[in-house]
């Protein structure tokens, strides 16, 4: 097993701009990985783009075959219907097979908006 530290933290776009000021988010990642707990970690979504940054606050590693009821019950919470369908987007997130996964708690630090065209907004006479 190899622990990846340091990568950025993977969430969906949309999850990570509507979760609320001072609200926990979650996200499920691929592998073993580490997080810095003292300091923010940079969050991109799928492909890549950066969103902002994240505290996390916590993380909970384990083998995808030996998921809890409760750890099922997360994939749930995180909008995925099943183990099965968490498997299937995972391997095709990260293109290969997937055997641990990490489950983060964070709580959003800073948010990029309007750094994209997807999130591009016009500003007329400076309002």
């Amino acid at each position: 097993m190899h622990a990846h530290f340091g990568d950025p933290l993977v969430v969906e776009g949309n999850y990570f701009f509507r979760l609320p000021a001072g609200r926990k988010g979650k996200a499920l990642e691929e592998g073993y990985r580490i997080f810095d707990l003292d300091n923010p970690t940079k969050v991109v979504d799928i492909t890549g783009r950066e969103l902002g940054e994240a505290q996390v606050i916590s993380t909970k590693q384990t083998k995808f075959d030996y998921l809890s009821k409760k750890d099922i019950g997360e994939l749930k919470n995180l909008g995925l219907k099943s183990k099965e369908q968490a498997l299937r987007t995972l391997n095709s997130r990260y293109s290969k097979n997937i055997r641990w996964v990490t489950f983060v708690i964070f709580i959003p630090v800073v948010r990029l908006v309007n750094r994209e065209p997807f999130y591009k907004k016009e500003v007329v006479d400076g309002r």
